[in-house]
């Protein structure tokens, strides 16, 4: 995804429902070496704490507004994917960023890939925000059960997205059916499937925890619950190869 000029698509990664940003540093790490800037997010409410230059959202326990249990922090992750897309395009931004950044963002090639909740939140920013040109939701849209968990993605699942969207499964959750009336309406949506894996294999649990297995003898059952059964080696190289192939075929060229 390297170009000439000094000029790189920006990708935004969202984790798992009160799961932290650092649990996505191999694929991040992936598609920085491929010439993207990485903007990852911890969500307000969930993390530890979010520092807002100087005021700090301590983090809670996930409230609700829905029966399913997710409309309100989904709520939040909506507002902080929007306040982080507007301070990148605002003209102090600059100031805060590390050197070289300034003039590196191309704010006009602007993607996401997210795991779980945050798979919901790309495909929910896709539907509303149009300064979004491509989104992969990794095991997100076929972890929710039902569409009252959140009734702003009802209302994405009836009008579709017109934008780029990749929506991966886990075979933990491949068979759900809630992602398929979205694929239905919309034909730039498009779905993969990763046999023997778990659903946090799209996460650095998919390279951690094998080493250590290998170290302490994890035991088998709840390790196969998180990352599946397959050879992590090869789980990690699909994930690499389609997450950044879908996102450079996107964002490569200026519309």
């Amino acid at each position: 995804m390297a170009e000439p000029d000094r000029r790189r698509p920006v990708v935004l990664y969202s984790p798992g429902l009160g799961t932290t940003r650092s649990w996505g540093t191999v694929l991040i790490e992936e598609l920085a070496s491929r010439g993207c800037i990485v903007v990852s997010i911890d969500h307000t409410y969930e993390a530890f704490g979010v520092d807002f230059g100087g005021s700090v959202a301590r983090g809670r326990p996930a409230g609700s507004d829905t029966p399913g249990g997710l409309g309100r922090p989904m709520k939040v992750r909506a507002e902080d994917t929007r306040f982080v897309l507007d301070w990148l395009g605002r003209s102090d931004a600059a100031r805060a960023l590390p050197a070289g950044l300034n003039t590196a963002l191309d704010l006009g090639r602007i993607g996401m890939f997210r795991h779980s909740a945050g798979g919901i939140t790309a495909a929910q920013a896709l539907a509303s925000d149009r300064r979004v040109r491509a989104a992969v939701d990794l095991d997100g849209l076929n972890v929710v059960s039902t569409r009252r968990s959140w009734p702003l993605m009802d209302r994405t699942l009836r009008h579709g997205v017109s934008r780029p969207l990749l929506l991966v499964s886990s075979a933990a959750t491949a068979e759900r059916p809630l992602a398929k009336p979205l694929t239905q309406r919309s034909p730039s949506v498009s779905r993969r499937h990763f046999p023997g894996t778990g659903h946090y294999s799209f996460t650095d649990f998919q390279a951690l925890l094998p080493q250590l297995h290998r170290e302490l003898r994890l035991p088998e059952r709840p390790l196969a619950r998180l990352i599946g059964r397959a050879w992590p080696g090869a789980t990690l190289e699909q994930q690499r190869r389609v997450v950044a192939g879908f996102l450079a075929r996107h964002l490569s060229r200026p519309d």
